[in-house]
């Protein structure tokens, strides 16, 4: 059954990021099956309105409330989707679903209000992705005074949000999130998330008590080889910046959320340490120097990235934030490295502590450096944990494991919306 499948994401590459990665990895690998694809995201300063990604067409909307820069977007110039309907938005979906005819909508983040409207209006069975914790949370992390929040409040998420964003911004996001939650859910056909931990906090945090819908785990996924950089790009440069011997490798955004502070603090005090390479996003909240024996590489294209993982000894992930899945820690796995990981989140399903890498307590910089010290020191450890997590991944989470899962998922809601049912 060939399916005509509209994807909407709040970002999309050249964004940088998981979702960006996962989203544009889906579109792809549905294309290549010989699914129509169209995604559907935000538009953002210097990309085209429209434009071909090989066989998956991509447009970018200008939505009204994305016009006011200083309400719905950061320093780092990201246009951000507001936890609400936007009338423009909705409008540009409404004529995509009418000139595609879609026969499924699957929305990820914020974008998925304009959605649930215009999915209302036209019939069209509409699925959401939870690929952060945002349909709940107001800040999207599910980390609240450094630890994992218990569950959404009108005041505690007000104060959390106050801090984050500021007064203004924070009630906007917090009556978004709250106010519409039920509404939301009303128009969705089925939830998606990449991970058993992320299952548990939407049934907690999102779904009613007496809701039997169906949450569909499937993981994200990854190839299990990159096709080569962009020839616009010059990977010589950035690669003859690495160390000239073997480095622990970080990789993701710079943010103190990340773990950046726990992970600097053990790599002090390793013997005889190896160099760290850290490659990431830089945020207004990023670090502004770094201690001797880091490298540190900003924004730097995904496929590059791919080509510094086979060169590291072992990867490190220690956020403090739940991930829902945590792509950094299967990109180190398909290389053929170990990864150490917080105990925390998506890492559980991904991560066999002691076969494929090792799961720390978020936070805890005498067990980070221990499992360091452990993988610095054993080669051959690190090896046929290597080999294990190489295995792990091709079985479980190789596009070739994961695209039928979401092929059989679409058919499922395909044909249960055309028997007339609310959801599966």
């Amino acid at each position: 059954m060939r399916l005509r499948i509209l994807l909407a994401s709040d970002f999309y590459p050249p964004l940088i990021g998981g979702a960006e990665i996962q989203t544009q990895l889906l579109a792809e690998e549905l294309a290549a099956r010989d699914h129509e694809v169209l995604v559907a995201t935000v538009w953002h300063d210097g990309l085209r309105a429209s434009e071909k990604d090989g066989r998956v067409t991509v447009r970018r909307m200008k939505g009204l409330a994305l016009r006011l820069p200083w309400a719905f977007a950061d320093p780092t110039r990201r246009r951000y989707h507001p936890p609400f309907p936007d009338p423009a938005i909705t409008f540009e979906l409404l004529r995509m679903i009418r000139e595609f005819r879609p026969d499924v909508v699957h929305a990820s983040a914020w974008i998925g209000y304009s959605a649930r409207l215009a999915t209302a209006l036209t019939r069209v069975p509409l699925v959401l992705s939870a690929r952060d914790f945002g349909y709940a949370c107001p800040v999207r992390t599910l980390q609240r005074r450094g630890v994992v929040c218990s569950g959404p409040g009108l005041e505690k998420c007000l104060r959390n949000s106050t801090v984050k964003y500021g007064a203004p911004k924070a009630v906007v996001a917090v009556s978004g999130v709250l106010g519409l939650r039920r509404w939301l859910l009303r128009g969705v056909f089925q939830i998606h998330v990449p991970s058993s931990y992320v299952e548990g906090i939407e049934r907690r945090d999102l779904l009613r008590s007496d809701d039997d819908r169906m949450i569909a785990v499937i993981p994200d996924m990854i190839r299990l080889s990159e096709p080569g950089a962009s020839p616009t790009l010059d990977p010589e440069r950035l690669l003859a910046r690495l160390p000239d011997r073997p480095f622990i490798l970080f990789v993701g955004a710079l943010q103190p959320h990340k773990g950046i502070g726990p992970l600097l603090s053990a790599y002090g005090r390793l013997l005889s340490p190896p160099p760290l390479v850290v490659v990431g996003t830089t945020w207004p909240d990023s670090p502004t120097s770094w201690p001797s024996g880091v490298t540190v590489l900003t924004n730097v294209p995904n496929r590059i990235v791919q080509e510094i993982w086979p060169r590291s000894m072992f990867g490190i992930a220690p956020s403090l934030v739940p991930e829902t899945f945590g792509g950094v820690v299967v990109e180190a796995m398909r290389a053929g490295r170990p990864i150490i990981s917080s105990s925390l989140g998506g890492p559980l399903d991904t991560v066999e502590h002691g076969r494929t890498g090792f799961l720390v307590p978020p936070g805890d910089v005498d067990g980070l450096r221990r499992s360091m010290q452990t993988l610095i020191d054993d080669a051959s450890l690190r090896e046929r944990m290597g080999l294990l997590a190489r295995e792990r991944v091709e079985r479980f989470f190789s596009t070739d494991a994961v695209v039928p899962e979401y092929e059989a998922f679409y058919r499922n809601v395909v044909a249960a919306s055309r028997n007339g049912r609310q959801h599966p």
